[in-house]
């Protein structure tokens, strides 16, 4: 009995150690599992007041933060570590300023990849001060008109400073909204109002005769007057008579030659088919080349937007009622307003808006910050030929960035001011901002900074005509420039063979005439020994033989004659 009481004891133990082991396992994995989900996932909006409403608030009491660093118990820079803030970004989902700033995914998350700048900066700002926010954010829906109505953005301001603890955005400092008790620590953002135009618009552009062809066109015509010069110079050489003038020895006067062609001055003076040929087809692509390079060059005349180079400031715009478009209900709208309440102002709902109607010429000028033009003059959607530029100078110089509330009593909210604001100057001081700032400003599909870039983006405006629209006549004179090749290679192989035909002719007269002339002589020779023997023999017949000794040496001197003719 006791040894199998032992027993049941010992497997009732086993069983328990399992069990416990299996229960342990099961909360490590459900840990692992909340563990995981809150590290990667994505978190959704959690605070959801209504926009405008001041009957909810969401605000934390850091007052005894305030007391401990007051009382040196904590320093500044670490005096939210640990604390959760409760922040407010404000949402540019489904809007073109999405992938710069702050949007969320299809789920209403936080994306996990370029979740835009505010979101960087604030990760940033966390990792340096110790906070947390992921689990306690609210995405305030933009100023809409239609819903909003008249509202402006320093009211939805101050609704958001009063009811979170952290108004993320690119809220301009201005001295108004200080006074209405808003504080903002450190900007990070520009905020300078400033003019932006089209550029070509009013100033003198040196290379603009360009225009009508791309490089590649340009490229290909040089090409061609060499390559045409230097064929030409060959058919001289081949045969000295190609060209009225002596070109042989002169390859250079031939590229020149070649190159007036293409100012409508034709200066070949062919004699062979062959010359004759090329230099009908080199006339023929000079006469298509120059029109399509004229009626190119009227056109971007005639398309020339109405110039505004009188216009460098707003006083000017002012003066001559240049139309002017910015987003509406913002600070800077308020400042030219205020300033210049005869200005001529387009208001629009977004930056991409102004900058839109801009290109199509709605408006002349666009009036925003500094930094919102260095955000979009890369993107590809409304600066995809690299002509929006900065005009005149600066009108209006402050920056902007994030805001609290200056509240020292009630919610002591100006520590987390002062917290982001000593981590806010670290980070520009190492140059993390900046280089945020330019990330995101080159995400828009293309760098437009740089001169060579503008040149580029220029040089291949979707008007000029291209390679592949003026491929076909630098082919068709490649195509007649070989047939002419051959033409006089061909004629330069006849021509020599004649030559050689004749001279074989030649010699076979001569040959001829020589043998004729000695066949005459030996006939001329039998003649006269036939003509002597006959004399001989009528001689001898009436003379007898004492005049034999006298025949006898005129036959040894006619042998003598033929020997000397064989």
């Amino acid at each position: 009995a006791n040894v199998r009481h032992k027993k049941l004891r010992l497997l009732f133990y086993k069983i328990t150690f399992f069990d416990n082991l299996r229960t342990t396992m099961r909360i490590f994995a459900l840990l692992t599992i909340l563990l995981l989900r809150r590290t990667l996932a994505q978190q959704r909006p959690s605070l959801n007041a209504t926009k405008f409403d001041r009957s909810v608030s969401y605000r934390n009491n850091y007052c005894d933060v305030l007391s401990q660093v007051y009382g040196n118990v904590v320093k500044l820079p670490f005096a939210l570590k640990g604390r959760n803030l409760n922040l407010a970004f404000v949402d540019y989902t489904s809007t073109s300023d999405e992938s710069i700033f702050f949007g969320l995914n299809e789920m209403g998350e936080v994306k996990r990849s370029d979740a835009g700048l505010f979101v960087m900066l604030i990760d940033e700002l966390a990792t340096r001060a110790g906070f947390t926010w992921r689990d306690s954010f609210a995405a305030i829906p933009l100023l809409n008109s239609e819903e909003d109505g008249n509202r402006t953005w320093t009211e939805l301001l101050l609704w958001t400073t009063d009811t979170y603890d952290v108004a993320v955005d690119f809220f301009a400092k201005t001295p108004e909204r200080i006074a209405l008790g808003v504080s903002f620590p450190e900007g990070w953002y520009d905020s300078s109002v400033i003019l932006v135009g089209r550029s070509g618009e009013g100033e003198l552009s040196l290379f603009s005769f360009f225009r009508p062809f791309t490089v590649g066109v340009w490229l290909m015509i040089g090409v061609f007057i060499v390559f045409t010069g230097l064929l030409y110079w060959f058919l001289a050489r081949v045969d000295t008579v190609s060209d009225a003038r002596d070109l042989g020895d002169k390859p250079l006067s031939a590229i020149f030659l070649a190159s007036l062609a293409f100012t409508s001055n034709f200066e070949f003076r062919p004699n062979t088919a062959s010359a004759q040929l090329m230099a009908f087809s080199w006339s023929f692509w000079a006469l298509i080349v120059g029109a399509a390079y004229t009626a190119n060059l009227a056109n971007f005349l005639i398309n020339r937007e109405r110039t505004i180079s009188h216009v460098t400031n707003l006083n000017q715009a002012v003066l001559y009622q240049t139309p002017i478009c910015m987003k509406k209900s913002t600070a800077h709208e308020e400042y030219v307003k205020n300033f210049y309440p005869d200005a001529n102002l387009i208001p629009l709902e977004s930056h991409e808006d102004t900058f839109l109607t801009l290109q199509a010429g709605d408006c002349e000028l666009v009036a925003t910050q500094e930094d919102t033009f260095r955000l979009f003059q890369n993107s590809m959607f409304v600066n995809k030929q690299c002509n929006l530029k900065r005009i005149g100078r600066t009108e209006q110089i402050r920056n902007g960035g994030f805001a609290t509330s200056g509240d020292n009593g009630d919610f002591c909210t100006s520590v987390v001011s002062q917290v982001l604001d000593y981590h806010l100057l670290q980070m520009k001081a190492d140059g993390f901002i900046e280089d945020a700032l330019n990330s995101f400003g080159r995400s828009g599909g293309h760098v437009c900074e740089s001169p060579t870039a503008l040149a580029m983006n220029k040089s291949t405006d979707s008007n000029s005509l291209n390679v592949h629209d003026m491929g076909g006549i630098f082919l068709f004179h490649a195509i007649i420039c070989v047939v002419a090749l051959a033409c006089s290679l061909l004629r330069m192989f006849h021509r020599r063979r004649a030559e050689r035909f004749k001279n074989a002719n030649d010699k076979s007269n001569c040959e001829d005439n020589e043998h004729g002339e000695n066949k005459n002589s030996l006939n001329s020779a039998i003649r006269r020994r036939s003509s002597l023997r006959h004399i001989k023999e009528i001689v001898l017949g009436k003379t007898g033989d004492h005049k034999r000794s006298i025949w006898q040496y005129a036959d040894h001197s006619i042998v003598t004659s033929l020997r000397q003719v064989t």
